[in-house]
This record gives C-alpha cells, structure tokens and sequence, in this order.
C-alpha cells in the first residue's frame, strides 16, 4: 500500500467534497480526496449517449437564490441553460397511466385542481410550523413522524377525486425521489420548508428547476476532477 502524505483528507467527491478540495488547493494546501465510488459527483449523476445527448438522474435543476452554483459554474467555465418548459404538462402515475394537459398543471378538472391546490396550499401551511434546525421540535413532529405522505394524502382527498388523489401521490414521489407509502410525512414538510415551498420547488421560470447544466449536472464535478488530478482517489472507501 502506498503512503502519501497530505494536509487534508476530503471524504466523498460530491459537490460538496469535491468544491471543498479546490478551495484548499486554491489555498496552496495540498488534499487527497476518497470517494468509495468508480466516479466523482455523489447523488449528481449524468450518462452521456453515443450520440452525445447527456442524461441526468440525480440532481438536475438550479434556480434563483442558489447563488453560488451559478458562481461555481462560471468559474469553472461551464454554461448553463433555461429548461424547456413549452407544451403539455406529462404526468406518470403510480399505475404507469399518462395524463397529459395543455399548460402548466398536469391534470384538468375544476374539482380536481381545486383539490390539488388547497392540499398543497395546507402542505406548505403545515411546513412553516418546523424549525429548519431542529425539525424534531415542530408542534406536532411526533404526530407527523408516525404518519406517512400517502396517507395523509389519503385523508385530505376524496375517494370521489381519484385522479387528483394519485396525481398528488406521484408528484409527491417524483418531488422526494421515494415511494410517498414510505416517507414520513415530517421529513417531507422539512424538504418543502427548506425549499421554500412546493412551487418553488417545481417551478421551473423562476422556480428550483429554471436552469440546468451545458453537458449535464455532473459536467462541474468532472471539470473539478480534472483540476484536481490524482488527487482524487476513487474506489476508495473510507
């Protein structure tokens, strides 16, 4: 086994480790990076296709406020660009049924979208009761830990508004990346307080998911890799 000898250890290439270990180098200090995966970019992942078109699966979209992305972008020389947000709103639902709807909401019906709006309207009002640094300590945490999205979905939407009860089930599992028969509901309410809220988070003009990355998500990751040379060690597990 090879010794080296280092100032700092940096564990995880993430963006967080990765952007971490070019500062210190910036700083003239020197930094080995360990990252137990074959590639650098944590839970920002993207495929590049034979044809070139790149592919995102983890994250994928910035916004206004996340100031320092940007800045980290233009530093690094890597663009950015407005996502496509022209045509029909495509839904998948839970059961793999597409609803497709002219504008900006997924689904069509007056009682339907009402339904969606004051539950996502009573979602974020409940949010606002958690403090974002010690969600644990909300009013009724204990309450909301015990419970998950999809039941209290379940208890906010009529069986009569079917449509708009799944429609909110598979937004709320495409928003947190999980099965909502899974999440607590208190962890849900914490992401969407420190979101900002449901709107802002799925917005995409002037929204979380307004702009995306020349080359996919990962594209900075890689161009920070490279500054970073064989300081950064993959496969590496700590």
């Amino acid at each position: 086994m090879q010794a080296r000898e280092t100032d700092f250890v940096v564990v995880g290439a993430g963006y967080a480790g990765l952007t971490a270990a070019l500062r210190l180098t910036q700083a003239v200090r020197s930094v080995v990076v360990l990252e137990a995966r074959d590639r650098v970019g944590g839970r920002v992942y993207t495929e590049t296709l034979p044809d070139g078109t790149w592919l995102d699966f983890g994250g994928t979209w910035i916004g206004p406020g996340q100031d320092q992305i940007y800045a980290l972008a233009k530093e690094l020389g890597v663009g950015t660009y407005p996502t496509y947000n022209t045509g029909d709103s495509v839904l998948v639902l839970e059961d793999g049924k597409i609803v497709r709807n002219a504008g900006s909401f997924p689904i069509s019906g007056l009682f339907s979208i009402a339904a969606l709006l004051l539950v996502m309207d009573e979602f974020e009002a409940m949010g606002k009761q958690i403090p974002l640094d010690a969600p644990w300590e909300a009013p009724k945490a204990r309450e909301w830990d015990q419970q998950t999205v999809a039941a209290w979905i379940d208890t906010q939407i009529d069986e009569s508004l079917g449509l708009a009860r799944t429609a909110l089930r598979s937004l709320m599992g495409g928003t947190f990346t999980s099965d909502p028969a899974e999440e607590s509901l208190l962890h849900a309410l914490y992401e969407i307080r420190t979101f900002g809220g449901f709107r802002q988070l799925m917005m995409a003009d002037g929204g979380n998911q307004q702009d995306r990355i020349l080359g996919g998500a990962q594209a900075m990751a890689n161009r920070i890799a490279e500054r970073l040379g064989d300081a950064v060690r993959l496969n590496s597990p700590v």
